[in-house]
């Protein structure tokens, strides 16, 4: 089997994906915007402008050809025209002669410029107005089919720019992303990450073996809750025997004397209420590997080539699996910083996996390393597999991910976890299973700090593996809501084995280091492990807003200014004007309410002009003939005064 079997696990690293997807970074609503910036800042113009040059142009033309029909069709009526136009002078003349001034200014206004005097503010304002194109819909002075084209032209512009503002909205609404990658160099160096190391067997087989009467029982403090209390139904299994054989469905086929009968009884003992007997974590903290034995006793192990490092370096932590130990967690001092690149310059430690001690693994003998951020979630199904008489150098690669959160597409979180100091997303979908399992079996998973449960539950025992298994299948991590951190460090680990150790190295341990076991034992349970930096510099990669209120607002003003020719000024106009039409309309009534009594004269007065209108009309063209001979003899007088 050692020599043709092999065990295969494919699976996802992270529950994400990195998603690049290329998309048009210039759109046409950007081309457009830019085109409208551009011609407004260098030209003050818009698309209604050349329209406006398009519709001179085309009345230069037609009145070009009018003038040409006109000269062909009217030769012989000339004369005719020079008679009238001498009356209408005439008629202008006597009209200036009129005593009552404010009828002259109003006939001059009608005969000389044909403007009404009442013209309506709507056209004024409309024939001042920044908004292209308006004056040419509003004015009287022009045709109606003009009118109406220019209509269209304005209605079809702001249809235009309405459309492609309501892209730049929904754009804007989307909250688009981009990545910018960089590399930084910091000059003080990079902190060096927390490196858990796990051996992939749970329990030492010499501290299961141990009997109650041995006095190795009390020195390594196997004697745990639950031993006693299953003396008489364990018959001549040890206490780490009956736990082993309690402890998981195959413990008949681990544990020699442990059949179905005996299992029975322990796990019957274990789950007399009211208190629970089987302390998992217990029983892995007692009977798992330590951290002297797995280093050693730390025969090698510096950091930087040349700090010693021991125990007090490495900190326990508990997992589903077994125990594990963090090497610089920043739980028991301050964190350690690289100033060197390479694998040799960062932590180098030899282990034992001691195969001979297994027990119960998780398929295979070796050890599992993790590398992973300080004070963060331990996720042991992470990390990679080290193999037993191998020389692994780890080339670490660091990684800093900022996300932005919600309205944004990332959505990132960055909050609190009970129990975790760190957030990081493992954390938050391990917290969310544990609070499953909390809900529906009133107790706490193993891997869980009993810091991160404020109602203070049990840890689940022997007599909740059911429950714990069911609300396992039924997990839906849909309903879990954990995204990724808004700041996050990544360690990217390329592994690279070597055969470990060689006949140097063999010689040099047993006579330096004084070790007595055989080269092959050596061979089969030695791991040389290098943990580094590949390089002193790390990728990051930051997440910003590709389009924010500024290019909203841009591509609003360009397209603006390219359709309509306008800006937000022009929007003030429009409500400007409202408010003065609103104002004059107050201000009309109250002056027809405070000045009724003079309504009379004002009448009278009206119907003085109209008499004196009246009277001019049925004046005969001989009348203003020699009035106009007359005032033009008194004026050629030698007597008259200059």
């Amino acid at each position: 089997m050692k020599e043709n079997y092999v065990f295969l696990q494919v699976g996802f690293q992270h529950l994400a994906f990195e998603k690049r997807e290329d998309v048009s970074g210039y759109g046409m609503e950007s081309l457009l915007g830019e085109f409208g910036g551009n011609m407004g800042l260098f030209l003050g113009c818009s698309i209604l402008t050349l329209c406006e040059f398009i519709d001179f142009l085309w009345q230069v033309v037609m009145a070009r050809i009018r003038k040409r029909s006109l000269d062909i069709t009217s030769s012989p009526d000339r004369k005719n025209k020079s008679s009238f136009n001498a009356q209408s002078i005439t008629m202008t003349t006597l009209v200036k002669t009129v005593d009552d001034s404010s009828s002259a200014e109003n006939w001059k206004g009608k005969v000389e410029s044909g403007k009404s005097p009442n013209s309506s503010k709507w056209e004024v304002f409309a024939s001042n107005t920044t908004l292209h194109g308006l004056r040419y819909v509003a004015e009287n002075g022009h045709s109606i089919s003009r009118r109406v084209i220019w209509l269209m032209f304005l209605c079809t512009a702001a249809s235009v720019y309405v459309y492609f503002v309501s892209i730049s909205v929904r754009k804007y609404l989307s909250r688009p992303v981009k990545t910018v990658v960089s590399n930084e160099t910091p000059l003080d160096g990079l902190t060096f990450p927390a490196v858990t190391i796990c051996n992939l067997n749970r329990f030492m087989k010499s501290k299961i073996d141990v009997a109650d009467e041995d006095e190795n029982f009390g020195k390594m403090r196997l004697n745990i809750s639950g031993c006693s209390e299953m003396r008489e139904v364990r018959g001549n299994l040890t206490c780490g025997q009956a736990m082993l054989c309690a402890y998981g469905p195959y413990g008949t086929y681990l544990v020699k004397g442990c059949n179905k009968t005996t299992r029975k009884n322990i796990i019957d003992v274990l789950n007399r209420p009211p208190e629970r007997l089987f302390n998992k974590e217990e029983f892995l903290t007692k009977y798992g590997h330590d951290m002297a034995s797995l280093s050693i006793s730390f025969i090698y192990c510096l950091y930087m080539d040349h700090i010693i490092c021991s125990d007090k370096d490495f900190v326990p932590a508990i997992t589903e699996d077994g125990i594990c130990f963090t090497f610089n967690s920043g739980h028991n001092g301050s964190v350690l910083r690289s100033l060197l690149e390479g694998p040799d310059l960062g932590l180098s430690i030899l282990l034992n996996i001691q195969t001979n001690e297994s027990t119960l693994s998780r398929f295979s003998s070796g050890l599992k390393v993790i590398v992973h951020d300080q004070k963060t979630f331990v996720n042991r199904l992470n990390g990679f597999n080290i193999v037993p008489g191998t020389h692994a150098t780890v080339a670490v690669k660091l990684r800093k991910h900022i996300r932005l959160p919600a309205p944004y597409q990332t959505k990132c979180r960055q909050e609190k976890l009970p129990g975790i100091d760190t957030y990081t997303k493992d954390g938050c979908i391990y917290q969310c299973i544990a609070n499953m399992t909390l809900s529906q079996c009133g107790c706490r998973r193993l891997g869980l700090p009993a810091s991160a449960d404020p109602k203070g539950a049990p840890l689940c025992a022997v007599q909740d593996n059911e429950c714990v298994a069911y609300s396992q299948r039924q997990m839906n991590l849909s309903a879990c809501p954990c995204a990724n951190a808004c700041s996050e460090m990544e360690y990217e680990s390329r592994v690279s084995y070597s055969r470990f150790p060689d006949n140097s190295i063999i010689k040099i341990l047993h006579n330096l280091y004084g070790r007595k076991e055989s080269s092959s034992y050596m061979k089969e349970n030695y791991v040389f492990l290098q943990v580094g930096f590949q390089r002193l510099s790390y990728e990051k990669r930051e997440d910003v807003s590709s389009y924010g209120m500024e290019s909203l607002l841009g591509e609003f003003g360009g397209n603006m200014g390219l359709f309509l020719g306008c800006s937000i000024l022009t929007l003030c106009e429009f409500i400007d004007f409202l408010w003065e039409a609103v104002m004059a309309r107050i201000r009309k009534r109250s002056l027809d309410i405070t000045s009724s009594p003079d309504r009379k004269n004002k009448s009278s007065l009206n119907a003085q002009s109209i008499t004196m209108t009246t009277l001019v009309k049925p004046v005969d063209d001989s009348f203003f003939c020699r009035e106009l001979e007359g005032k033009s003899a008194v004026r050629k007088s030698p007597n008259s005064s200059k």
